[in-house]
């Protein structure tokens, strides 16, 4: 069409769509050589690096059927990010369509890191469940992980058959959008929501989702249709503070004894003036009355000689001679 207006030129849209294939496989390169390179660049990945993990599967057909690939600097720099990941998939527009299957991280700085990925035919229990196999390899099964997806059927059975013992959480952005697409963005019902999950304390969360069930009934009907609080509140989810954040409660800290039998004292700085006057006030409680009235005058000479921002009349009022 831009061609048509800006060039004046009558080509059909068969003809303008074939030219745009050819740009794009001049760019990309053809759909069916990178397919039948795929084997061997996979090939040459496990040899550059040897610790990358690669799955290729085929029909009965020989044709393309599902691909995993996780590379072994991202296996490697995982040991250090959260025990937590997050699995997504996203459709491919090629002209073999497909599903890209994502598993990624997050470090101390809630960076995304990636950790895999997968080509498969759609977003079905199959497809999941084969990449959480593959995935398994290299992120066993453990009480103290997490893993976070939408509200997807397949996900969901999937998580349940590979990650039994793993907690498995429900994004709340997810959560937001599907409640955009089935009660509409009229409201603050998403923003009251967000507001929701985001209670740490119980009284908090009792409150806040009492409000969204009367100003909003339908979007309350709709989350309690679709997860539990378990899986999105960070009020009842035990995992929120225990795995995703790790900070053990500090009776659990094990701090060796030269550490814990170490008292730390207070620096050795000149405290400001103010702070200078309380600590002699604490002080003179200890003093009988002859040693209360000497020290208090002689705190009101010092004062004087420092020249603090304080009357001296101030002072003399409290003294008694």
């Amino acid at each position: 069409m831009t061609m048509m207006q800006n060039k004046r030129l009558g080509v059909s849209y068969y003809k303008a769509w074939k030219g745009k294939q050819f740009a794009l496989n001049h760019l990309r390169g053809d759909p069916e050589e990178s397919y039948r390179t795929l084997p061997a660049y996979l090939f040459v990945v496990k040899q550059v690096n040897k610790v990358t993990i690669t799955h290729l599967e085929t029909n009965s057909s020989g044709r393309f059927k599902y691909m995993f690939l996780a590379y072994g600097v991202c296996i490697f720099g995982f040991r250090r990010m959260r025990k937590i990941i997050a699995i997504d998939g996203t459709f491919l527009k090629g002209k073999y369509r497909g599903v890209l299957l994502l598993a990624t991280a997050q470090d101390e700085d809630l960076h995304q890191y990636p950790i895999a990925w997968a080509v498969v035919d759609s977003e079905n229990e199959m497809s999941w469940t084969w990449f959480l196999q593959k995935l398994h390899e290299l992120i066993p099964d453990d009480p103290d992980f997490v893993i976070i997806s939408d509200i997807h059927a397949a996900i969901i059975s999937s998580v349940a058959v590979v990650y039994k013992h793993s907690h498995h959480l429900h994004c709340t952005w997810h959560l937001s959008q599907n409640i955009v697409t089935h009660c509409g963005k009229k409201g603050g019902g998403v923003e009251l929501f967000m507001q929701t999950t985001y209670a740490c304390k119980m009284s908090d969360f009792n409150m806040l989702y009492e409000k969204l069930k009367n100003q909003y009934p339908s979007v309350a009907s709709f989350i309690e249709k679709s997860s539990s609080p378990n899986k999105w509140s960070r009020a009842f989810c035990r995992a929120y503070s225990g795995t995703i954040y790790h900070v053990p409660h500090s009776r659990d800290w094990k701090i060796p004894d030269y550490i814990s039998n170490f008292e730390m004292l207070p620096p050795n700085f000149k405290p400001k003036r103010g702070d200078q006057i309380n600590e002699e006030d604490h002080l003179l409680e200890s003093l009988d009355d002859n040693e209360k009235r000497n020290a208090a005058y002689a705190m009101m000479l010092d004062i004087m000689r420092r020249n603090v921002l304080v009357k001296p009349l101030d002072v003399l009022e409290n003294i008694v001679f």
